[in-house]
């Protein structure tokens, strides 16, 4: 007929006793009565049809699942309702006309609020309600989805909150309650100075909270002011309160804005027992500090403002983002409380910038691209990372002071120190820290921590530089119980300041610190103050093996306001210290005072330990073509104990007693690099020749960083990490975000 219905009937016959005339009525369309009214809502537990979905909902029995039709020819699958569920339900959009087949790329179902709350979900009983949204487009609304129930345990899949205030508002979810997000997106949502997030799951001990395979993306958080008062966290995901478990996996998050707020994070936490972010993109979000009023919360594009017994950072990259504050601030940040157990691998951390608000010209302090503001009890573990391209601090003309600011910040004082760090296979390249033009700028490093034991394997620290530093640290700070540093490379760094700042490449400090089969190469310490070096030691034991401390610049001062102190290294000596260097080589090193001699009291030296005199060894090592610009001592002190190595100003090639020359080693190529010996060099062979220094072949000891038993080891082993732009890094990701057909 011309009305748009098709009405079959068939009779029934049979040679069995007569069954009466059946009539039936099958529904092949949107239409679905004679009346010509639309019923683009079914119950498909039932099959009875309802023309809004609204009248679905509330006729529906609990655990039944609606069925809703979307773009289909003469239908737009626009739903200007405001909906209330409240009870346990499925909501499935973006079906066909025979409500059989989801189509959420053209045939999506939207839901238009108006500028109301779209979806409200309400739970009036004492049990928990579990309701499934699926294949909806919920858009220009206050609250795309908003609860105002405890015992809720809400999925969201395929589905895209757009052009909303706030796309998801559940406030005091309780601990038998969940929230997952699978395959959805959430974009271009704006909030209002009193919304505070896009996302906002606000509850005590709520459940677990799972964002999979999903797209964040062009949102703007903005928080808001009490009297001069910057109130409140700030988030485009704010998860506040506490909750037992926040997973983000396989994600894109880009694009998004948060500002304001007293703390902020575009992955804002209070407190959580466990946050996992695996197989995400993170990058072009910006977390912004407001120009006025009080300023000392924490902000991060990760901001963990609690404690976090477990965290689990894996597989993914953080690019381009930006934030900017006065403290506390930094690309992923930890604090009030000290978080657990740490683990951090394949990440890449690239072209991301901390920085002052712009106008702001007070001191900045805590800065970082990593922080872990209170320690971790635990351990923090980081693993085939790349750290690249980032910058802190206030740049070229900006007069700002930057205190305390790092790559990774792992506590705040000595009092927060506690469990293990360790670094394996990860690298830091090309990252800056600048001080702008305060005199207050002090404390910067690539990385400072404070844990009970530090190590580092197979790492490497290149290119990075610290401009206008003062008091400064130097790339490596940390002090702890045991520091190791083996088979590493930290090459190519510049440090500088005004004159009046301690710059140190490495300091350690702690009762026991051992560098073993690394290269120290090419670093540069511009105009430094006194107890400088580029590697500073204040441990009671030290030991260095099989290490080359090769072709660094060491720039000093003219006029010191007190005799200065420093080296190519650097040691507190004591009468209990132990300092022992065995199979290393220090060569084409240079130390200068370019403004005129150094005044009396001056004490630079390659290797100088100052103080009272403790327990000093070198051997099997070489110390060449190093140059003084004017001339002072090679070794301090004087009296430092030589033997079987090559001393470039002992005066004979002819072995002492104690097995010293003075001859050219030979390098293969020292002006590339390359300080392996060639075969006529006559530093082979003339090492120790007890058999436990032999070389790994077994013949007798050679001098340097190559020979001995230790050079078995191996040194710059650092396996580059792949292109993390390839799915080498993120193997986990899909690559594809958002509802799938």
């Amino acid at each position: 007929n011309t009305s748009g219905i098709k009405i079959l009937k068939f009779q029934l016959t049979s040679t069995e006793p007569v069954l009466p005339n059946i009539s039936a009525t099958l529904y092949t369309s949107a239409w679905s009565r004679v009346d010509a009214i639309p019923k683009p809502a079914l119950n498909f537990n039932t099959g009875i049809p309802y023309a809004t979905i609204q009248a679905a909902i509330e006729a529906a029995s609990p655990d039944d699942e609606i069925r809703v039709q979307g773009a289909i020819p003469g239908f737009s699958g626009l739903f200007t309702e405001n909906l209330t569920i409240n009870k346990s339900l499925t909501l499935k959009g973006s079906y066909d006309a025979d409500f059989t087949t989801q189509d959420y790329a053209t045939t999506p179902t939207t839901i238009d609020g108006q500028g109301q709350d779209a979806v409200t979900l309400s739970n009036g009983t004492a049990f928990i309600i579990n309701i499934t949204l699926d294949g909806l487009v919920i858009r220009n609304s206050a609250n795309g989805i908003l609860s105002d129930s405890a015992l809720l345990a809400l999925s969201l899949q395929d589905c895209t909150t757009e052009l909303n205030v706030k796309a998801i508002y559940l406030p005091g979810i309780d601990v038998s309650g969940y929230f997952s997000m699978t395959r959805c997106v959430v974009r271009n949502n704006t909030g209002s100075r009193f919304t505070r997030a896009i996302i906002h799951i606000d509850g005590e001990a709520a459940g677990p909270i799972t964002i999979s395979d999903s797209e964040i993306r062009g949102n703007v958080s903005i928080g808001h002011f009490v009297g001069s008062y910057a109130w409140g966290l700030v988030g485009t995901l704010l998860v506040e309160g506490t909750a037992d478990a926040v997973v983000i996996q396989n994600s894109l998050i880009t694009g998004n804005e948060v500002r304001g707020g007293h703390a902020g994070g575009v992955i804002q936490t209070a407190s959580v027992s466990t946050l996992t972010i695996a197989g995400t993109r993170i990058e072009t979000n910006s977390v912004l500090a407001p120009n006025r009023g009080e300023l000392g919360g924490s902000r991060g594009i990760v901001n963990i403002r609690g404690s976090a017994p477990a965290i689990t950072i894996t597989n993914s990259q953080f690019s381009s983002n930006s934030v900017t504050g006065r403290a506390n601030a930094a690309i992923i940040f930890q604090g009030i409380n000290s978080a657990g157990t740490v683990t951090f691998s394949n990440n890449l951390l690239d072209g991301n910038t901390v920085q002052p608000h712009v106008g702001w010209t007070a001191t900045l302090k805590h800065f970082a691209i990593v922080a872990f503001q209170e320690g971790v009890t635990s351990s923090l573990g980081i693993l085939n990372s790349r750290f690249s391209n980032n910058s802190i601090g206030g740049g070229e003309g900006i007069a700002v002071g930057v205190q305390s600011s790092t790559i990774i910040r792992v506590a705040d004082h000595i009092d927060n120190a506690g469990g293990s760090l360790s670094f394996q296979n990860s690298e830091f390249n090309n990252n800056s820290i600048s001080g702008g033009t305060s005199s207050e700028s002090s404390g910067c490093g690539i990385i400072f921590a404070l844990p009970d034991s530090f190590s580092m394997t197979n790492c490497r620290l290149v290119e990075n530089t610290l401009k206008r530093v003062r008091g400064g640290f130097g790339l490596i700070v940390t002090a702890s119980d045991s520091i190791s540093i083996v088979q590493c490379e930290v090459k190519g760094n510049k440090l500088s300041s005004d004159g009046s700042s301690r710059l140190r490449v490495l300091e350690l400090g702690g009762p026991t610190s051992q560098v073993a089969n690394s290269e120290i190469s090419g670093n540069e310490i511009g105009y430094c103050a006194s107890f400088s070096g580029i590697v500073y030691i204040n441990t009671i034991t030290f030991s260095m093996t099989n290490s080359d401390v090769t072709k660094n610049l060491f720039v000093t001062f003219s006029s010191p306001p007190s005799p200065a102190i420093g080296g190519i290294f650097r040691g507190s000596g004591n009468t209990d210290h132990t300092y022992t260097f065995t199979n290393c080589t220090f060569a084409l090193n240079s130390i200068t005072a370019p403004l005129g001699d150094p005044p009396p009291g001056i004490y630079f030296s390659i290797v100088n330990v100052f103080g009272p005199i403790g327990i000093y060894t070198l051997t099997n090592s070489i110390l060449y073509g190093n140059s003084f610009s004017p001339p002072v001592s090679l070794l301090r002190p004087a009296a430092f104990p030589l033997t079987h190595t090559d001393r470039q100003d002992t005066g004979s090639c002819t072995a002492d007693p104690d097995g010293n020359i003075n001859c050219d080693p030979l390098f293969v190529d020292s002006a590339n690099g390359d300080f392996h010996l060639q075969a006529a060099s006559p530093c082979v062979d003339a090492g120790d020749p007890a058999a436990d220094s032999n070389d790994p072949d077994g013949t007798r000891n050679d001098m340097g960083a190559f020979g001995g038993p230790g050079a078995s080891n191996g040194m710059g082993t650092f396996t580059p990490i792949d292109d993390p732009a390839t799915p080498d890094i993120r193997e986990d990701i899909i690559g594809t975000f958002g509802p799938q057909p």
